[in-house]
C-alpha cells in the first residue's frame, strides 16, 4: 500500500509539473516571451520539482528555477512548513535527512552560498527540537520508530 501512495503522490507531482507548463504556454505567448526561449523556460517548470532527477535538470534556467523554489524550504519560513505540513506524521530524522536532502541537490553554488545560514538555521532548530523533545520524554511528535 504505502508503494502505491508512492507511486500516486510521484505521479501526481508528474500532473502538477505538467499541467503547470501547460498552463505557462498561453501565458507566455500572451506577453509576447521570445518564441525560441520557451521551451527552456517549459523545460525548467516541468523539471523544478524534487521528484524530477537531477540529471533532467540540464539548463541554466531549470537549474536556477529548481534551485529558487527550493530557498523557501530553508531557514524560517521552512521550519514553519515542516511542522505544518509534517507535525505527528514523521520523525525529526526524518525531517533532518529531509533538509539535508534538499541542501544537497541544490543545483548551483550561488545558491548554496545565498542560503547557507538559513540551512544550518532550520538544521540546528530540528536538532534543538529534537533534543529538546527527547530530553523532555515527550515523543508525541514522532509518530515513527
Amino acid at each position: 500500500m504505502k508503494n502505491q501512495m508512492k507511486s500516486w503522490q510521484q505521479w501526481a507531482k508528474f500532473l502538477d509539473r505538467e499541467l503547470g507548463a501547460e498552463k505557462a504556454l498561453p501565458v507566455l505567448e500572451r506577453i509576447s516571451f521570445p518564441q525560441e526561449k520557451r521551451a527552456a523556460v517549459l523545460h525548467a517548470i516541468r523539471v523544478h520539482d524534487v521528484a524530477a532527477a537531477p540529471e533532467d535538470r540540464t539548463s541554466l534556467e531549470s537549474k536556477i528555477l529548481y534551485d529558487a523554489d527550493k530557498l523557501d524550504t530553508l531557514g524560517v519560513v521552512g521550519i514553519l512548513r515542516y511542522i505544518r505540513r509534517l507535525y505527528g506524521r514523521i520523525s525529526m530524522d526524518a525531517i533532518l535527512a529531509d533538509i539535508e536532502d534538499r541542501w544537497n541537490g541544490l543545483a548551483l553554488p550561488e545558491t548554496r552560498d545565498l542560503c547557507q545560514k538559513e540551512y544550518e538555521y532550520i538544521k540546528d532548530y530540528f536538532i534543538r527540537l529534537k533534543t529538546a523533545l527527547s530530553t523532555a520524554d515527550n515523543e508525541s511528535w514522532e509518530t515513527e520508530k
